[in-house]
Order: C-alpha cells, then sequence, then structure tokens
C-alpha cells in the first residue's frame, strides 16, 4: 500500500484525485474489510515510524473514500481515525 503522503492535499477532488482512488480500489478490490483494514493500519504504522504520517493527510485521504462507502464503513473509519489520533495526541 502507499504511503499517506502520496494523497494530494488539496480540498476539492481533482481528476488526479480519482485517478488515485480508483487505482487503489483496483488494487485491493478482493479484499475483505478486515484486510482493508490490516493494509490501512500497516500503511499507518509505518508512515508514524519512518515519520511522514500527517492528520491533515489523513483527513484528506478519508473526504476522498468516503463518498464510495456506506454508512456504516464511513463510521467504522471515523472511529478508526478518531482512535488513532488519541494515540498520536498521547505519545
Amino acid at each position: 500500500m502507499r504511503q499517506l503522503k502520496n494523497f494530494s492535499n488539496k480540498k476539492s477532488k481533482t481528476v488526479d484525485d480519482k485517478e488515485v482512488i480508483e487505482d487503489y480500489m483496483g488494487k485491493y478490490k478482493g479484499y475483505s474489510q478486515e484486510q482493508l483494514i490490516d493494509q490501512l493500519m500497516k500503511s499507518i504504522r509505518q508512515s508514524r515510524e519512518n515519520g511522514t504520517y500527517s492528520q491533515e493527510q489523513m483527513e484528506t485521504f478519508v473526504q476522498m473514500v468516503s463518498p464510495q462507502l456506506t454508512q456504516a464503513q464511513r463510521d467504522k473509519l471515523d472511529n478508526m481515525i478518531k482512535l488513532i489520533n488519541e494515540e498520536i495526541s498521547q505519545e
């Protein structure tokens, strides 16, 4: 999984953002929800370890993928991000 630093920091969706989303959707198309969560957490861990994690970029990522998710999936993602950010703020 690519690092979060590869995501655009733009507030509006662009063609590039759409292409990134489509690329990720194609790459992880056959993954279960648990596998997707594992991949996301692995990427976040790697980003934090090498100092490239950015809460702002994570928020941009969430904004980009949220329209593709069901409400239950959005809620789960929001809860995960909240827990991650709480953990980071306690470090």
